[in-house]
């Protein structure tokens, strides 16, 4: 951190305005210009009150964002500047967040979970629950994950036309259309655009209502409704209420013909008001059987994106970005020798890299080609639904629970915990979807992302969690070199 001394000299008395001042000069030096000038220039302190810097961020999800990945930054700053002026530890100002205006933004939240795995203050985790008949009654939609954005996401040929078609519907541009159809096939980056594109929607307007689920979560909310008979309630959320409706998994509608004329007159509402929707299928729209006639043709209308399996170069630039987020560091032939076998799933690439780190950080193996080309094997092989199996085998016998009981409707820590750590597990250790690892433990996609990212957060913030995660890792080590 830099600090003129100057600066020190001219404000002895440093009031809490020109720390804060002294804070962002300090941020704008570190930063790339796109993170200040996005993130830490949009803040404002309107009120500065005592020993206080209150900053206010345009809406929840920013303030969200600006807490949970620059909060720490910003009150290390705060503290440096204040150690580098001579005052007193304390005396130092305090960092306070809040936003300018109410959240118009209630269906992004994370509902508080039943069973939390670990601290929830101090390291910034965010909770979710899973989806049950709750959620459908309070109409909560998928959770958004900050590290899905448009800067993140590695274009290529594949996938260039749907990238630039999210980027241009999250900033309402001159398109015409009002609906963007996203296909492609799982693990290609469908879910990652969306979310991309929900979030700079929402940077971009501060008082947006942005409506973000999966058609299944969108059928039971419906079913929820129609059976409480408040369906006003309904209308009034998705036709009324909505600037951007995103709707993940359109192959759930097939032969849901009731739920098809009810989106049918909810598209139409949102169309005509002047609003935008973008969904997602791994099918064409074609090739969804049953499919209501006024729905095709409505949506037949809409801008049509695909997403094409990754060729070489894009492979190759993905793994070389998701390198970046290891300390250990992958040898170009490496990366090369994945990106030529790994073909079809970007997951599987992201697992390759999992997998090798966890074998050189936890078992002291050298990261190498015949690495690569055994994790290679395990990965892509015919073996990935075994090695499915063999990790809720492994997490039941950790926790001493049989597969019944991981896969029941039950609550209880020791079975929730269990299931989310295989999930966790399984995600980064096998090529299998969402959808097949919530099958796996007797949950669907939505439940699997969720427990996904609450052991990845918590990973970092509770060591027990990560003990454990690492002996598991440690016995299906065991397990395959037994097996091969």
């Amino acid at each position: 951190m830099v600090l003129r001394n100057k600066e020190i000299a001219n404000n002895e008395a440093a009031p809490v305005e020109t720390i804060w001042e002294m804070v962002k000069d300090a941020l704008s030096q570190e930063m790339t210009p796109a993170t200040y000038n996005t993130w830490i220039k949009r803040l404002r302190t309107t009120v500065v009150a005592g020993n206080t810097i209150h900053l206010e961020a345009p809406n929840h999800f920013f303030r969200s964002y600006i807490e949970k990945t620059y909060g720490l930054e910003i009150c290390r700053a705060v503290a440096q500047i204040s150690r580098n002026l001579g005052l007193p530890e304390d005396s130092f100002p305090i960092v306070s967040f809040g936003e300018s205006t109410p959240s118009a933004l209630p269906d992004l939240g994370a509902e508080p979970a039943p069973e939390p795995l670990g601290p929830s203050s101090g390291g910034g985790l965010v909770w979710a629950s899973s989806l049950e008949a709750s959620r459908a009654q309070s109409g909560k939609g998928l959770i958004l994950n900050p590290k899905l954005n448009f800067e993140s996401f590695v274009v290529g040929d594949p996938n260039r036309l749907a990238y630039n078609a999210a980027k241009s519907f999250a900033l309402d541009s001159t398109l015409l259309a009002d609906i963007l159809f996203i296909i492609g096939d799982p693990g290609l980056g469908k879910s990652h655009l969306v979310q991309a594109l929900a979030q700079s929607y929402m940077l971009a307007r501060q008082h947006a209502s942005v409506r973000y689920l999966t058609f299944e979560e969108f059928t039971n909310e419906l079913v929820y409704n129609i059976n409480h008979r408040t369906m006003e309630d309904f209308k009034s959320k998705y036709r009324e209420n909505c600037d951007l409706l995103v709707l993940e998994e359109a192959s759930f509608l097939k032969e849901k013909l009731k739920i098809q004329e009810e989106l049918c007159y909810t598209l139409d509402n949102i169309i005509n008001n002047g609003k935008k929707i973008v969904i997602t299928s791994t099918k064409p729209l074609q090739s969804i059987p049953k499919m209501d006639q006024s729905l095709k043709s409505r949506l037949s209308s809409s801008l049509m994106a695909n997403i094409g399996p990754p060729d070489y170069e894009t492979r190759l630039a993905i793994l070389m970005k998701l390198s970046q987020n290891y300390k250990q560091k992958f040898s170009r032939p490496v990366l090369e020798y994945i990106a030529k076998n790994i073909r079809t799933d970007v997951r599987q690439l992201q697992s390759c890299l999992y997998t090798m780190n966890a074998n050189q950080a936890l078992l002291g193996r050298p990261v190498n080609m015949a690495m690569a080309e055994e994790t290679v094997q395990h990965v892509s092989g015919d073996e990935s639904q075994l090695i499915l199996a063999k990790v809720v085998k492994a997490v039941c016998c950790a926790y001493n629970i049989s597969e019944e009981q991981l896969r029941s409707g039950s609550r209880r820590k020791v079975f929730s915990e269990a299931r989310s750590l295989g999930m966790y597990l399984a995600k980064n250790m096998t090529g299998h979807t969402l959808a097949e690892i919530g099958a796996a433990f007797g949950r669907n996609h939505s439940t699997a992302s969720y427990s996904i990212e609450k052991i990845s957060l918590a990973m970092s913030a509770d060591k027990g969690i990560r003990l454990k995660v690492e002996h598991l890792i440690r016995e299906l080590d065991k397990s395959q070199r037994k097996a091969s």
